[in-house]
């Protein structure tokens, strides 16, 4: 790919702290690569943080809720609020 680090973050799940440091990464980067934080938990907040730094709003697709529920009763997991968070993605 050709693409040159010049960058590595690492920030808990504080919402202040990844608010700014996204923020920065957007200004400095043309590509941003993260993991974490994008699970049912409640302290999965990259999604939204992400959402907010780019002034985004949070939308709900149903096709991702009718998977992700037929997904959870597949392997007998009961549907959840947390979970349901999961099918919230940037407009």
């Amino acid at each position: 790919l050709s693409i040159d680090l010049n960058y590595i973050s690492a920030v808990g799940d504080n919402q202040k702290m990844l608010l700014s440091l996204f923020k920065k990464a957007f200004n400095r980067s043309d590509l941003i690569i993260t993991t974490g934080g994008l699970g049912p938990t409640e302290d999965d907040i990259t999604y939204q943080i992400i959402a907010r730094a780019l002034n985004l709003k949070l939308i709900k697709y149903p096709e991702a809720e009718e998977n992700l529920k037929k997904f959870l009763n597949k392997i007998k997991i009961k549907v959840s609020l947390s979970n349901l968070k999961q099918v919230y993605l940037p407009d």
